[in-house]
């Protein structure tokens, strides 16, 4: 038979084992890899560097002052009337460009081209976890100097076109007679699909392009990562560079020095616009030809950060109140116990089959998988504390010791288990302090409740105990006497 004392030392070693669990579970909240603080100090960091970056590259920036003066490449021709004629003084223009379909820096100087490109994002249209790639609605705006398109035309023209340029996409996209202008063909590394929406080709003074594309972009992430899933920041990166010139002939650099521009509309209703950064660097490309050869290489990188709060409350928030209900267990029947542990162990198993459905499915842990793995843990100890309390009691329920070790461990329980499921909850997930305050109102009526009745209840087996005990135990009916009257009091 069990003695009293080797029972006593389970129970301490049970409420250790408890303690032990509560100070793991705040020790992975806070260092949760999705907690606010860090996500804060990995966006500055990557900001950091990407400022260092821009200021060692802003001498790749587009200037206008700088270009050099080139001769006009076409008289301006008028009709019969003695009104310019704008569409064939650019036509004459693009006959009279040598080689005018190669990028300006094949021919002397030898400048290479500054390429000045940015990002008018518009929204995040769709992210797919699983399948590791976004969508993006932006404008792509791409800027250069062509001062071989160097015109004089401005003077007897709208004055607003100096500003705004002489739209010359219905010219260099007619099929017939396309005008000839060389355009850069810069791309993007993690292009999946590319759709263009629609897209204006100007002309400004001095030669300078103004290209702008409408684009639905589906792009490839393959840096995605989800240790924090469903409080994760995600970031997207998106890499420009030219396919064909390396640096001797185009150097790519931002427009203004901003790599991206959002829109009021850049967030949705499952994403959130956090910061946007880019950085420019000279990637070493080596071909068979040339082992020197580098290509510039624009890097653009846009943090957006997950809207977890429907994401916990359909999935992590049941799986709490689970937990809650399981505490629950341990005011129950000494026979229903076990079978309330097991019911629930059972449910939050099919439930977390269907989470399992919803999350990434990756490699790893995230913040949902180690919530869930810590809740199976609590579930399966609570299991065998009741059938080793059930075991026990079962045995030994006629001394008066024993019962009160038993209630012991017991109100170390109801105690215990109810703020150990609410705060591993607030521990991993970021939670509405006015829905925590009802569960722990309702949590606390309904205890408050039971509590009458069940000091009756414990008072009667005491008293029971008291007669089966007969002499074997003096100091547990003395002690047992004092608490049937501390019990009559209230």
């Amino acid at each position: 038979m069990i003695s009293s004392r080797y029972f006593f030392y389970v129970s301490i070693f049970c409420f250790s084992i408890c303690i032990i669990l509560i100070k793991n579970v705040w020790r992975f909240g806070s260092k949760n890899i999705g907690s606010e603080k860090a996500d804060k100090r990995r966006l500055a960091q990557h900001e950091q560097v990407d400022l260092d970056m821009l200021a060692h590259h802003h001498e790749h920036f587009v200037t206008y002052d700088d270009v050099d003066s080139w001769d006009v490449c076409s008289e301006n021709i008028y009709n019969e009337a003695g009104r310019l004629d704008l569409g064939k003084t650019l036509y004459n223009c693009a006959e009279n460009i040598p080689s005018v379909l190669f990028p300006p820096s094949y021919l002397s100087p030898y400048q290479a081209v500054n390429v000045s490109v940015q990002l008018y994002l518009n929204s995040l249209l769709s992210v797919d976890d699983l399948g590791s790639f976004s969508s993006f609605d932006f404008y792509w705006r791409i800027l250069w100097v062509d001062p071989r398109y160097t015109i004089d035309v401005w003077d007897e023209i709208n004055p607003s076109l100096s500003i705004e340029g002489i739209e010359l996409t219905p010219l260099v996209r007619n099929e017939g007679d396309p005008l000839n202008v060389w355009l850069p063909d810069v791309f993007f590394f993690e292009t999946m699909q590319l759709e263009p929406v629609d897209e204006l080709i100007k002309l400004l003074p001095n030669g300078s392009f103004f290209w702008s594309r409408h684009i639905i972009a589906k792009l490839s992430q393959t840096n995605m990562q989800f240790q924090s899933y469903p409080i994760d920041i995600q970031n997207f990166s998106l890499t420009m560079q030219s396919f064909s010139y390396d640096t001797s002939v185009i150097r790519l650099a931002y427009s203004s020095n901003i790599p991206v521009v959002t829109a009021p509309s850049a967030s949705n209703e499952l994403w959130t616009f956090k910061s946007s950064s880019g950085y420019l660097v000279d990637l070493l490309t080596p071909s068979p030809v040339n082992s020197e050869r580098r290509f510039s290489t624009a890097y653009v990188s846009i943090d957006y950060q997950r809207q977890p709060r429907g994401i916990i409350y359909r999935l992590a928030l049941p799986v709490m109140i689970f937990l809650v209900v399981v505490g629950a267990s341990f005011w129950a029947e000494e026979d229903k116990r076990i079978d309330i542990s097991l019911q629930v162990l059972l449910l939050v198993s099919a439930m977390y089959i269907v989470i399992g459905q919803s999350i990434p499915f990756v490699g790893y842990l995230t913040t949902m998988d180690n919530y869930m793995i810590i809740v199976f843990v609590l579930l399966a100890f609570t299991v065998s504390v009741h059938f080793l309390m059930h075991t026990y009691q079962r045995k030994n329920k006629k001394y008066p010791m024993d019962l009160f070790y038993l209630e012991l461990i017991l109100f170390v329980f109801r105690v215990l288990w109810v703020p150990m499921s609410i705060g591993l909850f607030t521990a991993y997930f970021p939670t509405d302090f006015n829905i925590l305050t009802a569960i722990t109102i309702v949590v606390l009526g309904l205890f408050i409740m039971y509590g009458g009745t069940k000091h009756q209840r414990l008072r009667d087996a005491l008293e029971i105990s008291v007669i089966k005990a007969s002499h074997t135990d003096k100091y547990g009916i003395a002690l047992l006497y004092y608490i049937t009257c501390s019990l009559n009091t209230h």
